[in-house]
């Protein structure tokens, strides 16, 4: 019998053997590393109820490293899984594929069961990676990772979950962007304490319709057709199709979130809109023809206000 110890492994030296073809994608300084020393004491304590939001920092403890009832075809297909999405990267939307790939791990983290990894062993695995990749995460990376108190993964009616849990239960994880997208200014994101993604793989035909509407339909304001909340990269609702009815391609996934938010600095009327992130579909191995294209979509809406952006850094 396996633990889940064993999949983190192989999820770690999956990530590894990318990184060390990927290490100059980004290029440049990444910026000063916070190492893992900070935060070793925040979660000692004995094991409780760690189903409540207000959970006491003290009482928290990974659950993770018990045997699973997983067969070898199980952990086989987790990794398959990962192995598959990392293999159709490309290094022009590496931004994109990273975000995509960040899904993809935890929605395989979360078809293990229902278990808890606090914040000193979530550091622990990160720089498991780091030392055996020889990559460095940039201050910006560290700066979102050391507001993480735990991790809760899970499934509920037919689909998989994780919620995020932030040491500071009032205000969240707060990341501040401050930079200037199409002629808009994105200032901060705020993940609440607590805030959950669910997951959803994209296999039945009313699945498949769902992500072409999604990614070929513009969004409206009033009835009106605005560009500036319509920032889809053109290639994607063109190309769409075509990659959905190839006979072989990495299953698609829609991920649905609650409690998190990115505040837009604007010319319009609406000066600050609150957005709150509905929705994203990530599209692995999505080009045209032999070229790339973003593989990640998201979906933003305040009150009547809705946006659907690509990520094509």
């Amino acid at each position: 019998m396996k633990s889940i110890s064993t999949l983190l492994l192989i999820l770690v030296l999956s990530l590894g053997s990318f990184a060390w073809s990927q290490q100059d994608v980004s290029g440049g300084d990444n910026g000063s590393v916070v190492t893992s020393d900070t935060d070793n004491s925040t979660t000692n304590g004995s094991n409780g109820d760690n189903t409540d939001v207000t959970d006491n920092d003290g009482d928290d403890q990974t659950t993770a490293y018990t045997d699973l009832q997983l067969t070898d075809e199980q952990y086989e297909k987790l990794a398959r899984g990962i192995f598959g999405v990392i293999n159709n990267m490309s290094e022009k939307y590496f931004v994109s594929d990273s975000i995509g790939l960040t899904f993809y791990i935890l929605r395989y983290l979360s078809e293990i069961g229902e278990y808890e990894i606090v914040h000193k062993d979530i550091v622990t695995l990160i720089n498991g990676f780091l030392k055996l990749a020889d990559y460095q995460l940039s201050e910006d990376v560290w700066t979102i990772i050391n507001q993480i108190r735990k991790l809760k993964f899970g499934k509920k009616s037919g689909k998989f979950w994780v919620k995020i849990f932030a040491k500071d239960e009032k205000n969240g994880i707060l990341y501040l962007i401050n930079q200037n997208v199409s002629g808009n200014q994105v200032k901060h994101m705020n993940i609440q304490n607590g805030a959950e993604l669910t997951f959803e793989d994209i296999n039945t035909k009313a699945e498949k319709r769902g992500l072409l509407k999604f990614l070929k339909e513009k969004v409206r304001f009033v009835g009106f057709n605005i560009s500036s909340i319509n920032q889809v990269f053109s290639g994607i609702p063109k190309n769409i199709e075509f990659h959905m009815n190839k006979e072989s391609i990495i299953t698609p996934l829609r991920v649905e979130f609650k409690g998190i938010n990115v505040l837009i600095k604007t010319d319009s009327i609406f000066k600050h809109i609150d957005f709150k992130l509905k929705e994203a579909y990530s599209v692995p191995g999505f080009k045209d023809g032999e070229e790339p294209l973003p593989t990640t979509v998201l979906y933003f809406k305040e009150k009547l206000m809705p946006l659907k952006v690509s990520i094509d850094q």
